[in-house]
């Protein structure tokens, strides 16, 4: 292992929970009650069509952008305050550190959302670089963020470990070169096996990550 290269919700932190919930808690913040099925009608929508639904059936009158602002001061608010990291995961880090090997975050989420709690975590100066997709120009479903954060690190797919969560990132950096490590985490695991069989390594948490892989 030479470099390494973290994805941040579900891998790094435990924050796909309030990413579930976004919608529910939303909407009981205007004084609505949420019906139980919410968060999974929800769960594979994409913020817009999300937004639109909560609109049609329970905040009519509501403007998109209205909405969206709401769910995302709700994200905001988690990240600011409530998120924490994964077991193991600062000691990982730190360890990282003093053997000198960098490391840098891939992150899907939007900068504006996790910047305050990997302040208030204490672990923002600890990376050598961080890219979101949306600066990298693609989501996950294509490999140009890892090979921008590799190529940033100085270091080649094949001496780079990823740390990913969910099945479709674990298979596009597999694909694209990269040694694969995996995490366990709640909301992904309807894919244990298939993320299982594709990765090079399946940790529950990071006591059982290594530096010499």
């Amino acid at each position: 292992m030479k470099a390494c290269i973290f994805d941040m919700d579900g891998t790094l932190v435990d924050s796909m929970m309030y990413w579930e919930n976004c919608g529910a808690l939303y909407v009981k913040s205007q004084g609505k009650k949420a019906d139980a099925g919410l968060n999974r009608i929800l769960f594979s929508m994409s913020m817009d069509q999300g937004a639109d639904y909560l609109i049609e059936n329970y905040l009519q009158g509501y403007s998109r952008s209205t909405v969206i602002n709401g769910i995302i001061g709700v994200l905001k608010d988690a990240y600011a305050t409530k998120i924490q990291l994964k077991n193991g995961a600062l000691d990982f880090l730190n360890k990282l550190k003093k053997n000198n090997i960098p490391f840098a975050l891939a992150t899907a989420t939007d900068r504006k959302l996790w910047t305050a709690c990997f302040e208030r975590l204490g672990i923002a100066k600890l990376f050598d670089y961080t890219i979101t997709c949306g600066e990298a120009g693609s989501g996950k479903e294509f490999p140009a963020i890892y090979l921008d954060a590799a190529g940033k690190l100085g270091t080649a797919p094949e001496d780079t470990v990823v740390f990913e969560d969910m099945a479709g990132p674990v298979k596009t950096a597999k694909n694209a070169g990269f040694i694969v490590c995996a995490i366990k985490d709640e909301a992904s695991k309807d894919s244990f096996e298939k993320i299982q069989k594709i990765a090079d390594y399946f940790i529950e948490d990071y006591s059982q990550a290594s530096i010499h892989w």
